[in-house]
């Protein structure tokens, strides 16, 4: 039983100045941490200027009627967003499985050759 009391105040010896040093960590941190959020309320506010924008803008793009009366050069930019977007996809995915080539699967990918009786 003794040993569990000493064992609780060595403990509670340890963890007093981790707690300790946090505060002081804390404290420092805060002025910093005071202009983050100060920058980030201004620059992470959703544009509440810009939804008359956005809402018009997909009114024309469900307006199907406009199709008829696209340029060439129109259909080539969508074209090409298009197949920008696809080629960001496809990176992200490569960088998500860290392979070119298809996925590690644990235990697939080195399985013992069957021999044949």
């Amino acid at each position: 039983m003794a040993a569990a009391g000493k064992s609780a105040v060595s403990l509670a010896g340890k963890v007093v100045p981790l707690l300790t040093k946090g505060a002081n960590l804390a404290k420092a941190q805060q002025p910093h941490l005071e202009r983050f959020w100060a920058i980030a309320k201004v620059e992470l506010a959703p544009p509440v200027g810009e939804i008359p924008q956005v809402v018009s803008g997909l009114k024309q793009l469900a307006n199907v009627n406009r199709l008829p009366n696209l340029t060439m050069k129109d259909i080539a930019l969508n074209a090409t967003v298009c197949f920008e977007i696809f080629l960001m996809y496809q990176i992200g995915r490569i960088v998500g499985k860290r392979s070119l080539v298809g996925f590690d699967i644990e235990g697939t990918s080195s399985f013992m050759a069957v021999k044949k009786v």
